[in-house]
């Protein structure tokens, strides 16, 4: 039987506020159905007052099979900003891949036509700064990206989850959708 509804304590599996007190005496969190004591429930807390890592994550879920669900975070993405095309070529992502190639490519081009060392500076000057501009431009777009990228694959867009990693979001869309059901 539950009882004593907690909204002060945070889940230490899922990070969620919805925390009951059992009359075991033991915590449930009713996101995730975890149990554990006060202790375990407060270290959590203790641990994440000053950080709150919270993000908000689309769930995307493919037609024909409702186990093929994609979660992708909204706002900046750090791995397509460290791992630029690699990132992209993971995701399939093959016009924005094109198109860093071709810029590769292209400042390859001129460097290698410079006449004078003063000119190969500036090119690879434009070029370093080109790089990192495309870097931010990967890590602040790249997550919009990939979501067009899988609606265009037929994916649907089913809910907007908050959580700390895209497993946990697909975690929360299930469970929740069980409980609907």
């Amino acid at each position: 039987m539950k009882s004593n509804l907690n909204d002060d304590l945070k889940c230490p599996a899922c990070y969620g506020r919805n925390v009951c007190l059992l009359e075991s005496g033991l915590y449930k969190c009713n996101i995730c159905n975890y149990e554990g004591s006060y202790e375990e429930y407060k270290l959590i807390e203790k641990d994440n007052t000053e950080y709150d890592w919270h993000k908000k994550f689309k769930i995307y879920q493919h037609p024909n099979s409702q186990y093929r669900l994609q979660a992708i975070k909204k706002g900046f993405s750090w791995p397509a900003f460290w791992f630029g095309i690699f990132w992209l070529l993971y995701h399939q992502m093959w016009k924005q891949v094109f198109c860093i190639v071709f810029l590769s490519l292209l400042f390859g081009a001129l460097s290698t036509s410079a006449e004078n060392e003063d000119e190969i500076r500036a090119i690879n000057l434009f070029g370093s700064l080109t790089g990192l501009g495309i870097a931010y431009i990967l890590g602040s777009e790249g997550n919009r990206w990939r979501s067009n990228e899988l609606e265009l694959r037929g994916f649907e867009h089913k809910q907007t989850v908050e959580a700390n990693h895209p497993d946990s979001a697909i975690a929360f869309y299930i469970k929740e959708k069980n409980l609907k059901e």
